[in-house]
């Protein structure tokens, strides 16, 4: 099949659009990381404080007891009106930072001129909605869950002082936790005959207590998500955008990832995100088609020679196309990671000049590329290699733009210097937080000095040393097509970097670890029934 030069440009405004929309995601999801790990905790702080006040006021109101009915008690116990007028008081101010951050946040992903003013009537208005909205619901469910509590007591027979014993520890819980608090201490009074009574309630105790701690995270998640998917939307509303793109992770859950990419008036966005609680979707400007010019322009001699990996939207599959980026495309790019770059350090307190930010984007792109088979080698034997070969002993790699020839000829200081860049990138960056979990896989190939068999006969405890600093990935699927059959497997990441506005192939969303981090093996290893994949799950330890 011919393929004429307007056909080429076509399929090249299209590969564009692809990396120039993940790299917007990308853009976004650490912007909102950001002001999730700010304010969540907040948010979490003034859910528990407003429980505490709801425990005291209703703890008052159990002095008046008298035999009615669940409900009816529940209605007079106390002033919930007081109650949840203390919710709306702990909450609003978070909520309109939230809002406040978002919508500054969407003007610049917008490129509108001006500043956002959550000030303004409706945001203050929807900001109020927001929040007597969440707060009414929460009330409801506590006192669905104290009803409970007295229906069972007064069936059951229990006194006035045992149902007010009862209630105490659960005030705050919903009902569904109230039942659940319950049916533990049916399993513990019947099937856990072994236990002492002060070991059962010792775990029933751990138990109630881990109960409030996920209801309160849970709220504090959703409701952030809330504030800023409504404060991002104001954000464009004010700055004159029409619509907007659903905005989902490549690992969203099932019910929102059929709609990720979807399009929306403003108006019609308006209360859908989160989709669910926790959810962790956002709204993004639309990546508008560029229109063909009459006549194609063709890369030309000026093209770098560095190829850039193309895949489909699924990242299944993937080939090398040279030239593939114009050097406006790859300085643009680079202008974006040093910008996140910039924000992270000043996010961490720590100032950079423009030259030292340069300095440090150069040192992960390369490092992605081809270096880090350089400095893995010495990391893990001390020596500075004198030629390539010596790295990796791929002969096909030698001469190319992969070769760590390049790397070899910058010198030993350069290497260091790369070295401690990197380092203190992973130092002042936010730590991998995926939307729908924190899980990050790397996959190595056996060698003649460990086996696969070696590999499988480790114990849970042992300690794993990655000889340097380390990649990983977010997709086990990648991982496994295009690195190796073993697969180390981290199930919640705490001290990994995403790198993927600098990284080679930003798709592959790279994400690494400092040579400071070994790794404990937490489950014995087995081998995936489907991939016949050798799993091994670890956590991370800290080495100084």
């Amino acid at each position: 099949m011919l393929i004429t030069k307007e056909k080429l440009f076509d399929i090249d405004e299209f590969l564009v659009s692809i990396l120039q929309k993940f790299s917007r995601k990308e853009t976004i999801r650490r912007m909102e990381l950001r002001i999730r790990a700010k304010y969540e905790p907040l948010y979490e702080k003034a859910i528990d404080e407003w429980f505490f006040f709801q425990r005291k006021q209703i703890l008052k109101g159990l002095s008046s007891f008298s035999k009615v009915t669940a409900n009816q008690l529940t209605s007079k116990l106390t002033n919930w009106k007081l109650i949840e007028e203390a919710g709306i008081k702990s909450v609003r101010p978070l909520t309109l930072d939230i809002m406040q951050k978002s919508g500054e946040q969407a003007f610049l992903l917008g490129r509108i001129e001006g500043s956002f003013d959550v000030f303004n009537p409706h945001a203050v208005a929807l900001a109020n909605t927001i929040t007597a909205t969440m707060v009414s619901q929460v009330t409801k469910e506590t006192q669905k869950g104290i009803a409970h509590i007295i229906s069972t007591g007064i069936e059951t027979g229990m006194t006035r002082v045992q149902i007010g014993k009862e209630i105490k520890p659960l005030i705050g819980l919903s009902s569904r936790g109230v039942k659940a608090t319950q049916s533990y201490r049916k399993f513990l009074d019947e099937k856990r005959t072994d236990l002492t009574t002060l070991a059962k309630k010792k775990r029933y105790d751990r138990y109630v207590r881990k109960l409030h701690k996920k209801r309160a995270e849970l709220i504090a998640h959703t409701e952030t998500a809330r504030a800023q998917a409504e404060g991002t939307l104001e954000g464009y509303v004010e700055g004159g955008v029409k619509k907007v793109e659903f905005n989902a992770a490549v690992d969203a859950c099932p019910q929102c990832a059929p709609l990720d990419g979807q399009i929306y008036t403003v108006h019609d966005a308006q209360g859908l995100i989160p989709v669910h609680p926790a959810g962790r979707c956002t709204w993004m400007v639309p990546v508008l088609e560029a229109r063909r010019p009459k006549k194609p322009v063709v890369p030309t001699a000026e093209v770098p020679k560095d190829p850039v990996l193309v895949r489909d939207h699924l990242g299944v599959s993937s080939r090398y196309i040279p030239g593939r980026m114009t050097p406006a495309q790859i300085e643009a790019r680079k202008k974006r990671a040093e910008k996140i770059i910039a924000i992270d350090a000043k996010e961490a307190g720590v100032t950079l000049t423009k030259k030292q930010v340069s300095e440090m984007y150069d040192s992960l792109h390369n490092y992605s590329m081809r270096d880090f088979r350089v400095i893995r080698y010495y990391q893990r034997t001390g020596k500075f290699p004198t030629m390539a070969i010596e790295v990796d002993n791929v002969p096909i790699l030698q001469g190319t733009s992969f070769s760590p020839t390049e790397a070899i000829k910058r010198g030993f200081s350069e290497l260091k210097a790369d070295i401690a860049r990197i380092e203190q990138y992973l130092q002042i960056s936010p730590k991998y937080n995926g939307y729908y979990n924190n899980t990050v896989y790397r996959a190595i190939k056996p060698t003649s000095k460990i086996s696969r068999a070696n590999w499988s006969n480790l114990n849970i405890g042992e300690i794993v040393d990655m000889d340097g600093i380390s990649s990983w990935t977010s997709s086990s699927h990648h991982a496994e097509t295009y690195f190796g059959d073993i697969l180390f497997k981290i199930n919640n990441n705490k001290t990994g970097v995403s790198i993927t506005h600098s990284a080679f192939v930003p798709l592959e969303n790279e994400i690494i670890f400092s040579n400071k981090i070994k790794f404990r093996i937490i489950k014995k290893p087995y081998i995936d029934k489907v991939s016949k994949t050798l799993r091994i799950e670890v956590e991370e330890i800290i080495f100084n």
